[in-house]
């Protein structure tokens, strides 16, 4: 149609729509150019460079102040309508490492003894009622005699858990390892000074009315 046009000498209304063939070219080009463009490629969209390695970002937190991120600078201050943060995310390497290590950590307590197996509970907090305390010693069976207490938090005679760890190492109750750990339990020590002060004033009492009752007679 443009080719009839300017045959003929008219010109086209430019509302007319002329084709893709039929665009007005501002650059001119002779045909050897056209043929060469059309050889290397950059006829149309440039294609992307298959000897070279180009990074590309991708913009996962458009809200965060990039200047302020990098640098700890924003020109904008508080006016600044996007986050000041400089926060970062571990990579996957790095939190794999910690995990093989957090779980390598739990390992070596639980063979020292100085961790329960079930991890679940150690955020959780024990009372420490009197009632929850034991009565009497768990191997042989009698009132404490210098009550000693293990790292697995068990109570023992002294005499008791000595003779036990020339046997063995590990906690009679529990099998754990105690290391020879034998510490002073002084919550036991203070309840059986606790009961014997209750019962002193209990005694006192029965002997003056014992002797009362004799000078009534």
């Amino acid at each position: 149609m443009q080719k009839e046009a300017e045959e003929k000498g008219e010109q086209l209304d430019p509302k007319i729509y002329r084709g893709a063939t039929g665009y007005h070219q501002y650059i001119k080009k002779t045909e050897a150019q056209l043929s060469n463009n059309k050889f290397t490629g950059t006829q149309g969209p440039i294609r992307a460079t298959s000897h070279i390695a180009i990074s590309n970002r991708f913009d996962y937190q458009p809200d965060v102040c990039k200047d302020y991120k990098e640098t700890g600078y924003c020109a904008f201050g508080d006016s600044c309508i996007f986050l000041h943060d400089r926060g970062d995310y571990k990579s996957g390497w790095e939190i794999e490492r910690d995990w093989n290590k957090e779980q390598e950590e739990k390992r070596k307590r639980r063979e020292r003894g100085e961790a329960s197996e079930d991890e679940d509970n150690k955020y959780v907090i024990e009372s420490s009622d009197e009632e929850e305390l034991p009565f009497a010693c768990f191997i042989c069976r009698e009132p404490f005699t210098n009550p000693v207490v293990t790292n697995c938090g068990h109570y023992f005679c002294e005499k008791c858990a000595l003779e036990q760890y020339r046997k063995t190492s590990k906690c009679f109750v529990c099998g754990k390892d105690t290391n020879g750990c034998f510490n002073r339990a002084t919550e036991i020590i203070n309840r059986i000074e606790k009961m014997r002060n209750d019962e002193s004033p209990k005694s006192e009492e029965s002997d003056s009315n014992s002797e009362g009752g004799n000078g009534t007679d």
